[in-house]
């Protein structure tokens, strides 16, 4: 709201107070604002940062991918470079719509530009291949991850193994389940429920009621 006066007062202002007023259209998704005040900063003969870059793509995580892939691709156009942050925001938001040939398209493109996809990036594109449906894929990519000595995480478990679940894969959803188990890493609400929703698509509910009362105990 200050900021808004102080864009209708005609107030001089700076790469810093535009990229704040960005960050706070992220922290509400507030994708279209978020654009306009990358815009409004290049007419105002502003370079935006690589900062204000990412906190533009970040307002664009849960409805607007095709924003963030655009504000992105612009990026190489205003000579800021993006960095794996700038990835992995686009990437979040393409995944949420399930894009994930456009996610994995990407990933590759990173690798060209000499940047490293970390924990967080292939956790976004498991995620990706879980909206799309792509269990192989995601499991391609958790292989991958580890052949590049990352260690995956909760999230990157829970996301793999919900892609099994909806691709009614209950043996592989298993393996990773027991997995996260051996590599002590604490299971969460959504991969228990995703765990035992492949259980009882395929095994009865018996085994499912196993899997619930380990998660009370």
């Amino acid at each position: 709201q200050i900021f808004e006066e102080m864009l209708a007062q005609g107030c001089a202002l700076d790469v810093p107070t535009f990229t704040v007023a960005i960050t706070a259209c992220q922290k509400t998704q507030a994708s279209k604002r978020a654009v306009e005040l990358l815009d409004d900063m290049v007419k105002r003969s502003l370079v935006p940062d690589v900062v204000a870059h990412n906190a533009a793509i970040g307002a664009c995580k849960k409805g607007s991918p095709s924003a963030a892939l655009g504000i992105l691709r612009g990026m190489s156009s205003s000579r800021v470079k993006p960095n794996v942050i700038s990835y992995n925001a686009t990437i979040s938001s393409l995944g949420g719509k399930g894009l994930w040939k456009v996610v994995l398209d990407l990933l590759k493109e990173m690798d060209l530009g000499t940047l490293a996809p970390n924990v967080v990036t292939f956790s976004a594109a498991i995620s990706a291949c879980e909206k799309g449906r792509q269990f192989e894929t995601a499991l391609g990519l958790l292989d991958e991850l580890k052949a590049r000595n990352l260690s995956p995480n909760a999230v990157t478990y829970s996301a793999a193994i919900s892609a099994c679940e909806k691709s009614h894969q209950m043996e592989h959803a298993m393996d990773l389940f027991q997995e996260m188990q051996r590599d002590a890493l604490v299971p969460g609400l959504i991969t228990y429920n995703a765990v035992i929703a492949a259980c009882s698509r395929q095994a009865g509910s018996l085994l499912a009621f196993d899997i619930y009362d380990g998660m009370c105990k």
